[in-house]
């Protein structure tokens, strides 16, 4: 088979020069890759050269002494330059991860190299480990078959499987940063759900989360058919299906929500609720009637996921992130049980958006999700259809009325009252901006008089 590498964005005269690995693949599969890796049996070195003084970049070493990467970044493109693994370019592929990545282009010819068969594995769109010892060699490749499963809608063969079946505790063994990337490419996937549950199937899943262990074995109270493992996925799957089909929730609403085009937001929703019960195991008590109970299990749960977070080394503010929506999981709930009791006001309403901000579409979404993976149909639709209302509210009434600047900021406090910078600030402002989006404020004048008398009764909701 050969490939015209005529349009290649770097040298493909030189001899014993390869382009290899996923590149290779995605070529294959008709996808422009962005990142280019290539072998070099000679100088790797010079060709990174060659490359960077053709993009008007530079070198950048990687790595140790003989196990060194020569990178280069040009603009959106990264081409990664190493030496073969072995005597020869077939050495270098077998010692690689799938069939499907032990694949090369020899630039020289444009000659394509399959020693394993990966082009038979990629027309039947199967993944497929070169050898056992391989995928024991670097434990992540057992979940990165999953993430290429998810990002290529290919199934992982059975004695592959097995292997992982077999080997999935080591992947503890693995880096927490290295673990992240894959799972959260995995997560950013539009259909990560049977990957999910093939993960379980073999024990990966929780060798990777071992926190949601305790959910297997977890009982749940009337409203669910189901433990608290079961009814996660369930709600992981209800939620990937509003992902794909939004306009079961935002038919409307113009332009399409933040959330929506970022895909490494929804990759952090997805796995905010997949941890968003943590806590259940550990908060479950039986009231006097037998009644099943998990007081707080928001709080214990985001406690709980802290640790997992940190174990990942995710960033502090993808850290805050979930933090916030599992601690705030069940907050779109008690508004639906206020407003069943003709509790709920606009005041209400409001303040339950000022205390989100940004964040209000995505627990409102996650809420919807967590409510259709119960057993309670009658009840999921009502509150479906109340959450709904909620976010056509959040767009269509609240952004606007808060496009506006505040009425009054912290300089009038420090002017009008000779107060001095304080958290009391915050509270004193928040209180007035709620008044105006209650429509009982509508001046500076006004503004003054509301938070005089709040200074005076020092009353805060």
């Amino acid at each position: 088979m050969q490939i015209n590498t005529k349009f290649f964005p770097f040298p493909t005269g030189l001899p014993d020069v390869y382009l290899v690995g996923g590149t290779v693949r995605d070529i294959l599969l008709n996808t422009s890759p962005k990142d280019y890796d290539l072998v070099a049996i000679r100088d790797p070195m010079a060709l990174a050269e060659q490359i960077a003084q053709k993009a008007e970049s530079r070198v950048i070493a990687l790595g140790k002494p003989g196990l060194r990467l020569y990178r280069v970044v040009a603009g959106q493109q990264v081409f990664d330059i190493a030496p073969a693994k072995g005597e020869c370019i077939a050495s270098d592929l077998k010692q690689r991860d799938f069939t499907i990545n032990a694949l090369a282009i020899r630039l020289e010819t444009g000659e394509v190299l399959d020693p394993t068969g990966g082009l038979e594995d990629i027309h039947g769109k199967k993944i497929r480990m070169i050898s056992y010892e391989n995928l024991k060699q670097d434990p992540l490749r057992m979940l990165r078959a999953y993430r290429i499963g998810a990002c290529l809608n290919f199934i992982i063969d059975g004695p592959t499987r097995d292997a992982i079946s077999r080997e999935a505790f080591r992947i503890r063994e693995s880096a927490g940063e290295r673990v992240r990337e894959e799972l959260m490419k995995l997560l950013a996937t539009p259909n990560a759900f049977p990957h999910l549950a093939g993960m379980d199937e073999t024990g990966l899943l929780l060798e990777i989360l071992p926190e949601m262990a305790p959910l297997k074995h977890c009982g749940q109270n009337r409203y669910h058919d189901s433990t608290v493992f079961e009814h996660t996925l369930r709600a992981f799957k209800e939620l990937e299906s509003l992902i794909t089909s939004p306009e079961v929730v935002i038919a409307g609403v113009e332009p399409t929500p933040e959330l929506f085009k970022s895909p490494a937001r929804l990759a952090l929703l997805k796995l905010s609720l997949l941890l968003h019960d943590l806590g259940k195991p550990e908060a479950q008590s039986v009231d006097e009637k037998g009644n099943i109970h998990f007081y707080a299990h928001e709080t214990v749960g985001a406690d709980i996921a802290s640790n997992l977070n940190h174990r990942l080394r995710f960033s502090n503010k993808d850290r805050q992130y979930m933090d916030f929506m599992i601690r705030n999981h069940l907050k779109p709930l008690f508004l639906f049980l206020a407003h069943q009791k003709n509790q709920l006001t606009r005041r209400g309403v409001f303040r339950f958006f000022l205390k989100s901000g940004r964040l209000s579409f995505d627990l409102l979404i996650h809420a919807i999700a967590d409510n259709r993976g119960k057993a309670d149909a009658e009840k999921t639709e009502a509150f479906i259809g109340f959450a709904t209302d909620l976010i056509r509210s959040y767009f269509q009434d609240f952004l606007p009325a808060t496009a506006d600047p505040p009425v009054i900021s912290g300089h009038d406090l420090i002017e009008v009252f000779g107060l001095s910078p304080s958290p009391l600030f915050a509270k004193i402002l928040e209180q007035v901006r709620m008044e105006c989006l209650a429509n009982k404020v509508r001046n500076r004048r006004q503004a003054i008089e509301i938070a005089r008398k709040l200074l005076e009764t020092a009353s805060f909701p």
